[in-house]
């Protein structure tokens, strides 16, 4: 006997409702087998949706750690915290999304060489800022960006649970005092 899951079960009282042809046997395995499609695409969007914020992250650290050994004039001392500061944070963000994800897709999710490459290439986006604080600036933008499209995107596929929606929302709110801590610092050094 095969069991059929609730979202076949509310499909089928709803075609009971509608106009829409009886179920049949042959109906209920298309049905099967476009489920088991949405599904995969579905969990195909949740890893990819936070991959892409995970690459993010994960060059926001060696970028804001550069920034940090790189600093230098009257305001050293400060801008030498700062991108401590913001690396550090950088840190506990990387890891709880890591987690989330080998939670949901599993430790190939995280995979090193995937991972690399594409850090290498967001690296090389924005290393041609020499301004630490721009350069900051353009990364925090586009995580928020990220952000922003892996809510949507996630939320979309109903792949959304309470707790990476909590997630996605608190780290957008932690960068954006990140940008707001980039934009007094770039407008001091004027």
């Amino acid at each position: 006997m095969r069991k059929i899951s609730l979202k076949q079960k509310l499909l089928k009282i709803a075609q009971e409702d509608s106009d829409f042809p009886e179920d049949s046997e042959e109906n209920e395995e298309e049905d099967n087998s476009h489920s088991e499609r949405n599904s995969n695409s579905s969990s195909n969007i949740l890893e990819e949706q936070l991959c892409h914020v995970l690459t993010i992250l994960r060059a926001q650290y060696i970028s804001y750690q550069t920034s940090h050994w790189q600093v230098c004039g009257s305001s050293f001392y400060s801008d030498h915290l700062l991108f401590a500061k913001l690396y550090d944070s950088v840190t506990e963000d990387i890891d709880k999304l890591a987690e989330k994800m080998v939670c949901y897709s599993g430790e190939d999710s995280v995979e090193l060489e995937s991972q690399a490459a594409k850090i290498s290439s967001m690296c090389a986006k924005w290393s041609n800022e020499r301004c630490h604080y721009k350069r900051g600036m353009k990364s925090e933008q586009m995580l928020q960006e990220a952000i922003e499209e892996a809510y949507s995107e996630i939320t979309r596929a109903k792949k959304m649970t309470l707790g990476l929606d909590d997630f996605l929302m608190a780290l957008a709110n932690a960068h954006e005092e990140n940008i707001y801590l980039l934009k007094r610092s770039l407008k001091s050094s004027r």
